[in-house]
C-alpha cells in the first residue's frame, strides 16, 4: 500500500522507495505535505504539477546555471558506462540512475476516479543508486542492463 491508495484505488506506478524519497524532499524543503504530481527542481525548490507556468519558470531559472560536472555516456551492449568529471561544486555526490516511461494510460476501476482513463507522463519505473562520487577525480559507473527506454542521471 502506498500513500495514494487510501482513496480507493491502488496507484499502479507507486513504490514505497519513491514515496520515501518524496517525503525526504518534503522534510529537506520544510514542506508539510507531499503531493502528486510534484516537481523538485535542482533539488532545492518544488512545485505542484498543475502549475505549468511556475514549473517552466523554475526550470528556466536553473537552466541558466553552469552545469555541476561534465558527463559522458558510452553504450556497452545492453548497459551504459557513465563517467563524471570536472565538478564545479566541491562535494560528494550520490549518483542515481532513473528509468522513465514517457506515457502510460491506466483505466481506473474504483475510488474517486472510477471509470476514468488517465494518461500519465514521465513515470519513474526504475531507481538505481550507482554509488557515491567524491567529486574530486573522474569516476566511471556501469549501469547494468536497464529495462526502460529512457534514463535520467541524478
Amino acid at each position: 500500500m502506498d500513500y495514494w491508495d487510501y482513496i480507493g484505488w491502488a496507484d499502479s506506478f507507486a513504490h514505497p522507495d519513491f514515496t520515501e524519497r518524496q517525503k525526504a524532499y518534503a522534510q529537506a524543503l520544510d514542506e508539510r505535505m507531499i503531493f502528486t504530481p510534484q516537481f523538485i527542481v535542482n533539488g532545492v525548490e518544488s512545485s505542484f504539477g498543475g502549475q505549468s507556468a511556475e514549473v517552466a519558470s523554475l526550470i528556466q531559472k536553473y537552466a541558466q546555471l553552469v552545469p555541476g560536472a561534465e558527463l559522458s555516456i558510452r553504450r556497452m551492449g545492453a548497459s551504459y558506462e557513465i563517467t563524471l568529471q570536472n565538478v564545479y561544486y566541491s562535494s560528494p555526490y550520490d549518483v542515481y540512475l532513473v528509468g522513465v516511461s514517457p506515457l502510460e494510460t491506466v483505466d481506473i476501476h474504483s475510488g474517486q476516479n472510477a471509470g476514468r482513463r488517465v494518461n500519465y507522463a514521465n513515470i519513474v519505473t526504475e531507481w538505481h543508486n550507482l554509488g557515491l562520487w567524491d567529486g574530486l577525480r573522474p569516476t566511471t559507473f556501469e549501469t547494468g542492463v536497464l529495462g526502460g527506454r529512457y534514463i535520467v542521471l541524478l
